[in-house]
């Protein structure tokens, strides 16, 4: 029986045990999930679930926390482990874990082409010297350098947006639009929508100046594309366009081809994402690369991709389930809010505060 280990992730952790357990029997594939928090909605797929290390512990960060893993990992027979949590230190220990039989998959195979993924600047320069389509990107540090890269890319074709040099899920987007109302980025922020104007005024007066990109807006359809890879070479993937209520999921297509290209250009390894926007000539580009699993993982196992499945897999060596191919036409699917209820939770709650909260 092989075994694999899912460390800390995001809240989609509980989506990615739960598709592995599932895909798979109980004599084939054991599955052990691990967190540092008290996650039971998370751990509660798994076969069996591990504590991490939580701050202050040292082995919470970096090299300590290779070696706890690499220990836990040898004792309980994990064959492969799909890592989300200090992944740089687990990358640079790759051949150690590999020497042990275990094999570690960390989003890439190289500290390099992490740290690259991690800053859309150097991402971008890195994929247009290889050839890859990306949105002309600008890198900017200081009030001279907005101008510059505003300046520079006046005229692009679908507009100019700003964005965090670093960071996720959106955070700090602005689309620059010299016809939107100096008010309307305050009467409607998730609109992401201000004039050039008052960006620049509220740069010019910013305490602390963080690293931005200033890009080529693209206006076309945006893609996220699930991708498990190994070593470099994509084994499957599923691209979701968000339209409307619902996603339509495909696993063929330009944006497919597209994140092969950026998968065996950046060596990706593992379970990881890829995001393309189409110009406005509909032809796409590449954003940015995350190199973990997404959060929506779990539309495209709803359309009969199972990912899990087929990395836990790649990672193993074995034959992934047949039906873990499932799309032969594009899908829709739409997510739906379901409550879990917490059994481990309930009954501390109900067994009142700890003996020294009431004697307090």
């Amino acid at each position: 029986m092989k075994t694999i280990l899912f460390t800390q992730g995001h809240a989609s952790q509980r989506a990615v045990v739960r598709l592995a357990r599932a895909a798979f029997s109980h004599a084939d594939l054991r599955v052990l999930a691990s967190h540092c928090d008290d996650r039971e909605d998370i751990l509660e797929g798994a076969d069996e679930a591990l504590v991490e290390p939580a701050r202050p512990d040292p082995r919470a960060e970096g090299a300590p926390h290779a070696e706890w893993l690499l220990d836990r990992a040898r004792s309980l027979g994990v064959g492969a482990i799909l890592a989300m949590r200090n992944r740089t230190a687990l990358v640079e220990a790759r051949e150690t874990f590999a020497a042990a039989g275990i094999r570690v998959a960390c989003g890439a195979t190289s500290r390099e082409a992490l740290e690259t993924c991690e800053r859309k600047d150097v991402f971008a320069a890195r994929l247009r010297e290889a050839g890859l389509p990306v949105p002309e990107t600008i890198a900017v540090v200081d009030e001279a350098g907005l101008a510059h890269a505003l300046a520079s890319l006046e005229g692009a074709e679908g507009g100019v947006c700003v964005k965090p040099a670093s960071g996720v899920y959106g955070r700090g987007f602005w689309r620059l639009d010299p016809n939107a109302d100096a008010f309307a980025h305050l009467e409607d922020p998730d609109r992401r929508v201000v004039h050039p104007g008052v960006f620049v005024s509220g740069y010019a007066q910013a305490r602390e100046k963080g690293r931005l990109v200033a890009m080529e807006y693209l206006p076309g359809d945006e893609y996220s594309v699930d991708v498990v890879c190994d070593e470099g070479r994509l084994v499957a993937a599923a691209a979701r366009r968000k339209t409307g209520a619902f996603q339509v999921v495909t696993t063929r297509g330009p944006e497919v081809d597209l994140a092969a290209a950026v998968v065996a250009e950046l060596r990706l390894d593992g379970l990881v994402n890829v995001q393309t926007r189409a110009d406005a000539r509909g032809r796409p580009k590449v954003l940015e690369v995350n190199t973990r699993y997404s959060g929506g993982i779990g539309y495209s196992a709803a359309a009969g991709v199972n990912l899990p499945a087929i990395a836990a897999a790649t990672l193993l060596g074995v034959a992934a389930p047949r039906d873990a191919f499932g799309v032969e036409e594009p899908r829709a699917v739409r997510i739906v809010d379901e409550p879990v209820f917490l059994p481990r939770t309930s009954a501390r709650l109900a067994a009142g505060p700890p003996a020294q909260e009431q004697a307090a």
